[in-house]
């Protein structure tokens, strides 16, 4: 009976420290899964950080944002950690959450009037899968990133890619500039109707439609694929030129100048195992300068 009794009590016990065990784990877990919120006031301006737990995937909810004086600029960036930073008139409502990994910004429909600025940091260039989501009225800031996509319907607003390396890119704009500088883009298609186009010593494969005045300018870049460029109305000039085949075409009223030379409304070139850059402009001019 006694060597029962010492068993039951060894039992209990070592069920009790499993439970134990068990209830201090989930509390960890509990904490580790809370977003810290801090708030701070000066001068008319509020801040808010967001201690937010790990994520891969950030998804921009930035709703009509421009409506009434309402701007909302988001950066995504390396820095120390994972975190949101909000600072605004009006910055209790901006709102960062995390979800199956997954980061969400987004606004309050009552948030006041003037301008934010929304910083996301993560602690490398490695930390993050993608970048997707809607925004209207806010500028976008892509900084030193490794990504498998981009995938943005960013209206009325600019989109700035720097240092970026993105196997695929998904863009849609109404009215804002796009910039690349010094990055690596894969598969990508961009669709806008008014605004500029800059990609500086980048490499990439892009196809770009423009349906209203738009104007491209790329330097020192080089083409990994089959590209092609449509504009509506602008003009389009590459400088420092790969040696890769060329299909270009504009109105008669307009001209092309390919390495210094002039030619009629149309002008192509291929080259063997080369990708060809294809474009094509209703109203404006080619330029392609060595």
């Amino acid at each position: 009976m006694k060597k029962i009794s010492k068993l039951c009590i060894s039992l209990f016990v070592i069920i009790a420290l499993i439970f134990i065990g068990i209830k201090v784990s989930n509390k960890q877990n509990a904490k580790a899964d809370q977003t810290k919120i801090t708030y701070v006031k000066k001068k008319g301006r509020t801040t808010k950080v967001f201690n937010v737990p790990a994520f891969e995937k950030i998804n921009v909810n930035i709703n009509k944002a421009r409506l009434n004086k309402r701007f909302i600029n988001l950066k995504v960036s390396t820095g120390k950690s994972f975190q949101v930073k909000a600072t605004g008139p009006d910055a209790k409502k901006i709102k960062a959450t995390v979800n199956n990994k997954s980061l969400t910004i987004s606004s309050s429909h009552s948030i006041s009037k003037g301008r934010y600025n929304v910083s996301v940091t993560v602690p490398n260039s490695d930390a993050l899968q993608s970048v997707t989501g809607y925004s209207y009225g806010s500028d976008i800031k892509l900084h030193k990133l490794n990504l498998n996509n981009i995938q943005l319907a960013a209206i009325y607003g600019d989109v700035r890619l720097y240092k970026i390396k993105t196997n695929q890119l998904k863009l849609r704009q109404v009215s804002g500039n796009f910039s690349a500088t010094d990055s690596t883009i894969n598969n990508s298609t961009l669709t806008s109707d008014t605004g500029n186009t800059v990609i500086d010593t980048c490499k990439f494969q892009m196809n770009a439609k423009y349906s209203d005045v738009y104007d491209v300018d790329i330097e020192g870049s080089k083409v990994l694929g089959n590209s092609s460029f449509a504009l509506h109305e602008g003009d389009l000039t590459m400088y420092d030129s790969p040696k890769i085949g060329y299909n270009l075409s504009c109105n008669k009223k307009n001209k092309i100048k390919f390495f210094g030379k002039l030619h009629s409304n149309h002008f192509e070139r291929t080259i063997s195992n080369k990708p060809m850059f294809t474009v094509k402009t209703n109203k404006g001019d080619i330029h392609i300068f060595d």
